[in-house]
């Protein structure tokens, strides 16, 4: 049942992303019922909520707001300057969308739903790296290299599984997305890129001495029979 309804979900989402964009969320709004109402009916599946202290959910979003600032300063084109996500050309209805709704459908189906599964199936690193690639191929259709959300999916099924608490993918999802669109704001409003090296190199020292942090942190096991995350 859900390898049926994740296979369906990646491939009608790419094909609506490509044909149109209210189609595309309105599909999202679709499985995101269909996930509630699997949970309701069955519950082997329920939401992970470890507790957490309050300095890794610092981490978190000190990381995700860092991660965003590496990844769309080099990417950013003058030429298509206007045609990127800001909250300038964004009304409050598609922030809302991006911002909020996507992160949340996306954690529940990707981690909490799927990679969960398969988590419980074979190891972690193999999971891990499948449920990367079906959320990279579920941006296919966006204005984004694949190579980022897989890069995306593979750190979010790490943190998930080491920490076994959904909650904070979502808060790193939806801090990262907000973070892309402020930062594409502050691009055609002041003169940040021209500090486009200084700032990739700091956001670069951030990300590896959180990642060594999250690293030491103490580790969560979900699968007995997979390694040591």
């Amino acid at each position: 049942m859900r390898v049926l309804l994740f296979f369906l979900y990646v491939a009608v989402s790419i094909l609506t992303a490509y044909l149109n964009e209210k189609l595309f969320f309105w599909t999202q709004l679709t499985f995101t019922l269909l996930f509630v109402i699997y949970i309701i009916f069955y519950r082997k599946t329920s939401i992970d909520k470890e507790p957490t202290t309050i300095s890794l959910w610092f981490i978190i979003v000190f990381f995700s707001m860092s991660y965003a600032l590496f990844l769309t300063l080099p990417n950013y084109k003058s030429e298509f300057i206007g045609n990127y996500k800001t909250f300038y050309n964004l009304d409050l209805i598609y922030l809302f969308i991006i911002c909020l709704f996507y992160p949340i459908t996306e954690e529940l189906i990707f981690r909490s739903f799927w990679l969960k599964f398969l988590n419980e199936k074979m190891s972690v690193t193999k999971s891990v790296i499948i449920s990367a690639i079906g959320f990279s191929l579920a941006h296919f259709y966006s204005d984004i290299a694949l190579i980022y959300p897989f890069i995306s999916g593979l750190f979010l099924g790490w943190l998930y599984l080491k920490f076994k608490n959904i909650y904070l993918c979502i808060i790193f999802h939806i801090i990262y997305n907000s973070s892309v669109i402020l930062i594409n704001s502050m691009i055609e409003t002041t003169n940040i890129i021209n500090w486009k090296n200084y700032l990739m190199f700091i956001s670069f020292i951030i990300i590896c001495v959180v990642m060594i942090v999250l690293y030491f942190k103490q580790k969560t096991i979900i699968n007995p029979n997979s390694e040591n995350l």
